[in-house]
């Protein structure tokens, strides 16, 4: 591995602010492009895509990049603009048909903020327009890169929270977890057959983020199915045991440096963060539950809106509190990560769910995005696509020597091909599961 682009691949992290402040105009950014093309854009698809790629996909990439520096002027400024297309565009928008088979729009809609912030950074990271404080943290710290396999696990718990109620064989989940077993041993095979540089201390030499997804898969059907308890007490539970096996030496063992000699020790930030993972699953699960978003009609509720309101407060405090005593850390996913990317997702979910009330209140409707019900359709071969773009791209292109504009240039290029070819999967309902 070359040093130097390991320590560049690594930061010192930035602050919890910072963090938050780069993810939060996402939900704004998608209300103004809504009501955008509720109002002047018609049913033609492939202008609603060019739509929704030039008003929500490129002002996330400039955000995380280029403009990552002025995210809090973004947001005052985005909540100015959405106050204003309110009044002026208050029963003046063209009602688009919305699929009817769903409900909970601002999940989707949280669903899809998710991975796509995630996607661009994976390819971003690699440019120096990137800024490096944003990339993964060496062992503890607040990090834009961080957050996002948690906050995958956390929207895949948070819709799958009936698992625990019809129990899910665990024959049947393995076997559906096989195409994320295969997906990260080619992964792994691709990677050392062209010599492509992946860092070891971030999940393992073997381990990577799509065994991780399949490991929180298998274990969650095994205690659904052998241990009669709640999602919340099953989290809680795990989160518990887990930090305290990290503060009884575990955790210093994974972060160390001993040398990767047996398929435990080459793998051990991948292994160990399971655990972790597996209990921001139970949690996000247990919030799913909680708020009955798979239920939810988008009308407005006081009750909702305390709910979400006192879990966002408590979460934030819990977060400092384990942020004091016991770091954060997302090579360990210990208590203080595990818990900071549930207090992201909750405060997402209830933005876009007030969001989701205003765009109702404006154009009578709510409008999801095209590109966005693709990749709900489609999340995983979305990020298995990323994947390859991004691999070909630092093949093709010394991604940290690049200029700014031409930087931005390929990202655009490399989202579009990757929005465009999960679209045309939808079109076919060619779905990889």
């Amino acid at each position: 591995m070359n040093k130097n682009y390991e320590d560049l691949m690594h930061s010192d992290g930035t602050t919890a602010y910072e963090t938050f402040s780069v993810i939060v105009p996402s939900a704004f950014i998608i209300f103004i492009a809504s009501i955008i093309i509720h109002s002047f854009f018609r049913t033609n698809r492939i202008t609603q895509i060019t739509a929704e790629f030039i008003l929500i996909v490129l002002p996330f990439i400039f955000i995380i990049t280029v403009l990552a520096n002025y995210a809090t002027d973004i947001i005052i400024l985005s909540i100015i603009a959405s106050i204003t297309l309110i009044g002026l565009l208050r029963n003046k928008c063209t009602i688009i048909p919305i699929q009817k088979h769903k409900n909970y729009n601002y999940v989707t809609l949280g669903r899809c903020t998710i991975f796509f912030l995630t996607v661009i950074s994976i390819l971003a990271v690699d440019f120096m327009v990137f800024p490096r404080r944003f990339a993964k943290t060496r062992n503890y710290g607040y990090s834009l890169m961080d957050v996002g396999v948690g906050l995958y696990v956390f929207a895949s718990g948070a819709l799958s929270y009936n698992n625990q109620f019809y129990r899910i064989s665990i024959q049947k989940s393995i076997t559906s977890a096989v195409p994320l077993i295969l997906l990260g041993s080619a992964r792994f095979i691709i990677t050392q057959e062209i010599h492509y540089q992946v860092i070891d201390s971030e999940y393992g030499v073997h381990w990577n983020f799509f065994i991780t997804l399949a490991t929180v898969q298998i274990l969650s059907s095994i205690v659904f199915n052998l241990v009669n308890i709640n999602a919340i007490y099953a989290g809680g539970i795990l989160l518990f045991l887990h930090e305290n096996l990290l503060q009884l030496g575990l955790g210093e063992y994974v972060l160390s440096d001993i040398e990767r000699n047996t398929f435990f020790r080459a793998n051990r930030e991948g292994i160990v963060s399971s655990l972790g993972y597996l209990g921001l699953y139970f949690l996000s699960s247990a919030f799913g539950k909680m708020f009955d978003i798979k239920n939810s009609s988008g009308k407005f509720s006081w009750k909702l809106i305390f709910k979400f309101l006192s879990l966002i407060g408590f979460l934030l405090w819990s977060t400092l509190i384990l942020e004091k005593n016991f770091g954060v850390s997302r090579r360990l996913a210990n208590s203080g990560y595990c818990i900071w990317v549930l207090f992201i997702g909750v405060f997402m979910f209830a933005l876009l769910y007030v969001i989701e009330l205003l765009e109702n209140y404006v154009c009578g409707a709510v409008y999801i995005p095209v590109l966005f019900e693709a990749i709900n359709y489609n999340a995983l071969m979305f990020f298995l696509v990323a994947n390859l773009l991004t691999g070909a791209v630092n093949i093709i292109f010394d991604t940290l020597s690049m200029y700014t504009m031409p930087s931005l240039v390929i990202l655009s290029v490399y989202m579009i091909c990757n929005c465009a070819f999960t679209y045309i999967l939808f079109v076919k309902k060619i779905r990889l599961k």
